[in-house]
């Protein structure tokens, strides 16, 4: 009864965090673009046009920069972060390597090293770090193009995130406490 009762906390308590990591294992690429850009457009195509395979290895992040001052901000931070000046979009940011422009040189150089990190399992993402009150892009596919000009809505899924998080915590720890009620009750 004791080998039940521990290997059933262990599940349970470990559950939130196995799928935490599942989802942590997309090595993030960040795109600060310009709405109409058409080198930004080129890189959109890029990733759109990767294979399944491709698509599954990176969570692709896009912040529109023209019309955004916050996402403006976010951008000049990271590459302040990075030790650089931008000077034009798309500003492109994997791990802690960024690329000024766009070309089917580059889209490779970005899969190298997400195909390194992945391989590694080290996934580097400093934008995490500095991020703010920046919007990101959002769409259906890894290039859809509908800008969120709602500064609540990252900041609301965000909050999301932290209840899911905290409720799969919470749930944890009552699960585990009425196992132990019930296994000291049956000694």
């Amino acid at each position: 009864m004791k080998k039940i009762f521990v290997l059933c906390t262990l599940a349970l308590f470990l559950l939130p965090f196995s799928v935490k990591a599942e989802e942590s294992g997309k090595v993030p690429v960040y795109l600060f673009r310009g709405e109409g850009c058409p080198h930004c457009e080129d890189a959109l195509a890029y990733f759109n046009g990767l294979g399944e395979e491709d698509k599954k290895k990176l969570d692709l992040i896009r912040y529109e920069v023209w019309y955004n001052e916050e996402n403006q901000k976010l951008m000049e931070q990271v590459a302040e972060k990075l030790g650089e000046t931008v000077t034009g979009v798309p500003y492109i940011v994997v791990g802690d390597k960024s690329f000024s422009g766009f070309d089917d040189s580059i889209g490779e150089a970005i899969m190298d090293i997400v195909n390194e990190m992945q391989e590694k399992e080290d996934i580097v993402d400093i934008v995490a770090d500095i991020e703010t009150d920046a919007i990101k892009d959002t769409g259906d596919s890894i290039t859809g193009s509908n800008t969120n000009t709602n500064t609540n809505a990252v900041k609301d899924e965000k909050k999301g995130n932290d209840i899911v998080i905290i409720i799969g915590v919470c749930g944890t720890i009552l699960v585990s406490c009425a196992l132990l009620v019930l296994a000291r009750k049956n000694m």
